[in-house]
């Protein structure tokens, strides 16, 4: 994963959406955990994705982060 990739289109449990950001990469915080992180236009971030672990944070909602 590119720390940027933009155009994705995903499927979540709260909707599907087009033109996705994708920000890959780690945290200053705990540089081992590597996680990419999802942001659709208008809604902001989406779906946080922990790659090590495949666990999955989803809004519970719309603009729920």
């Amino acid at each position: 994963m590119l720390p940027f990739d933009k155009g994705q289109d995903i499927d979540i449990d709260y909707g599907a959406y087009v033109g996705v950001l994708v920000n890959g990469g780690g945290s200053p915080i705990d540089p081992d955990v590597q996680e990419n992180k999802y942001y659709a236009p208008g809604d902001g971030m989406i779906l946080e994705l922990i790659l090590a672990s495949g666990e999955r944070v989803e809004p519970g909602g719309k603009g729920a982060f």
